[in-house]
């Protein structure tokens, strides 16, 4: 194939190279994309209105609540203890196996408890969100290894039972034509709420083994504002076909 058959399908570089979009051009042109048509019948009537607005404040919540734990862990059990010898890589990654293990099951524990009757949906993540705060709070009454190596298999159980039926329980509920909105907007404010965890981290948390509590505290508490939030929820979807 010559340049000049090239030329006539793509155009000559130079061409397209002075007729190229601005940065600020590019801007414009996908923030004039954007349209709220798609947003609106996430809120059509009131009762899908009022779960769409809690489901959303879960994500978020969630979404600074899991790594203010996961992440600053390490931070709170060296500020506990600074004179302890470092965990030795065998029992570390031992106790990760182990919280895996346990974790894993919490996929198995929601797909039984949610065609339980009067429990369903809305039942297993409040459950699970309560109990993972709880678990969270208990984290942090003993130094003892064992206990922590315990309540955080706990944690990690309750948490995947509940992302679990959260993450079938969101498209569910939002019609179908606009079900990819919803759970993007859910999954955005998870992942922005996400980055400012660290932030909350910083500000909340520092070297002491009083302050160095707080991140976990205010991950406990954010877990058990998802377990209210999930009992106001007005929609169980267990037995009932999507729209």
């Amino acid at each position: 194939m010559s340049e000049e058959i090239l030329n006539q399908i793509g155009g000559v570089h130079e061409d397209a190279k002075k007729g190229a979009a601005s940065n600020t051009e590019i801007i414009k042109r996908s923030v004039g994309k954007f349209s709220t048509e798609r947003i609106k019948p996430l809120f059509a009537y009131k009762r899908l209105a009022i779960n769409t607005m809690l489901l959303w404040a879960i994500w978020a919540s969630i979404g600074m609540a899991y790594p203010l734990f996961n992440a600053f862990v390490v931070q709170y059990l060296r500020a506990v203890d600074p004179t302890a010898p470092p965990i030795p890589d065998s029992i570390l990654y031992r106790n990760y196996a182990i919280q895996s293990i346990v974790g894993c099951s919490g996929s198995a524990v929601a797909a039984y408890t949610v065609r339980v009757k009067y429990v369903g949906r809305r039942g297993t993540m409040g459950i699970s969100l309560l109990m993972t705060g709880v678990f969270l709070f208990l984290f942090t009454v003993s130094t003892d290894a064992s206990l922590q190596l315990g309540f955080s298999c706990m944690v990690t159980l309750f948490q995947q039972t509940a992302y679990g039926v959260l993450y079938s329980y969101s498209p569910e509920t939002f019609p179908t034509p606009n079900r990819s909105t919803g759970t993007g907007i859910s999954s955005g404010l998870n992942r922005l709420a996400g980055l400012c965890a660290p932030l909350v981290a910083i500000y909340a948390g520092s070297a002491t083994a009083a302050s160095a509590k707080m991140p976990i505290y205010i991950s406990g508490a954010l877990f058990l504002v998802c377990a209210v939030c999930t009992a106001c929820l007005p929609i169980e979807t267990m037995g009932k076909e999507t729209d």
